[in-house]
């Protein structure tokens, strides 16, 4: 968890800086989405580690992002 924590900026950072007309987030909903991303990641590959790899790790991680969307 320290390592993963230590993680989020750079994908929180990455968000900050995607342009657009959209009202710029906060600096807590930018640690916030970026943590939610990295537990779609754990959470796909932990359901692709416990298949012995057979799950198609792009379509779990599109259905974890959807489950989290939805």
């Amino acid at each position: 968890m320290e390592r993963q924590n230590g993680w989020r900026p750079a994908p929180a950072q990455a968000l900050a800086e995607r342009p657009g007309d959209a009202p710029r987030p906060t600096p807590l909903a930018l640690s916030v989405t970026a943590a939610a991303a990295l537990s779609c990641l754990n959470i796909a590959l932990d359901r692709w580690t416990a298949s012995d790899g057979r799950p198609d790790l792009t379509a779990l991680l599109d259905e974890a992002f959807a489950a989290l969307a939805g």
